[in-house]
Parts: C-alpha cells; structure tokens; sequence
C-alpha cells in the first residue's frame, strides 16, 4: 500500500485513499485472516518447542547444578536452531499482523473522508 503521491494527490480536495485502495485493503482484510491464523500457530509452536528443546538438552546434560544444565542448554546450536525459527515465526507474524492494521487504517480513513464529504453537502 505505500505508494508516492501523485501531483493531483496533492490537491486540497484530493480523496486522502482512492476506491482501489480501499478496494484493495477491503480483499485483503477479508482474505488473510486464515494466513494470520496460521503465523499465530506457527508462532505459538516454535516458542513451545523452544522451551522443549531446552528441556530435552538440559535433561540429556550429564552437568550436576541445574544453573549448569541450563547453560549447556542455552549454548547449544539445537538451541540455537530453536530459537531463530521461533524469531522467524515472530517476524512473520508481526508482518501480517501490521499489515492487516495498515488495511483496517487505509478503511478507516476512507471511511472518516466519505463522511467529511457528506457533511460538507449538508
């Protein structure tokens, strides 16, 4: 949706979102919930199996002191892996969720300029 004003875009009467881009933000909000849904679950998945990889390694650790376990954990690339697939997850996530924000502002604002041309009739 980012998109450089035009030079009539710059005009004191110009429409602050166009038909299409109202259009545009209507589909998407109607359309991504399923796709949102599923970067929640994913999300949620990876935080869970990075608490559970942490709990296999600390388990498998032959270190004593729980703080030890825990660190071995910690340092280990199966954490690692771990732990940037959750990050992954997260980022996809908030980008879906931020863009559904945008769609829902984009509507909003269509909406309030709509009403600012009525009133502007009455």
């Amino acid at each position: 949706m980012n998109r450089q004003p035009a030079a009539e875009d710059l005009r004191p009467n110009a429409p602050v979102v166009t038909e299409d881009e109202v259009s545009e933000a209507l589909y998407r909000l109607a359309t991504s919930a399923d796709e949102i849904a599923i970067a929640r679950g994913d999300m949620v998945r990876a935080e869970y199996m990075v608490k559970r990889m942490k709990a296999i390694i600390m388990q498998e650790s032959d270190e004593k002191s729980a703080a030890m376990r825990e660190a071995e954990a910690m340092a280990s690339d199966k954490m690692l892996d771990a732990i940037d697939k959750m990050v992954e997850a997260i980022i996809r996530f908030e980008r879906l969720k931020a863009e559904r924000e945008s769609n829902a502002l984009t509507v909003e604002a269509w909406r309030t300029s709509q009403a600012t041309i009525r009133a502007a009739r009455i």
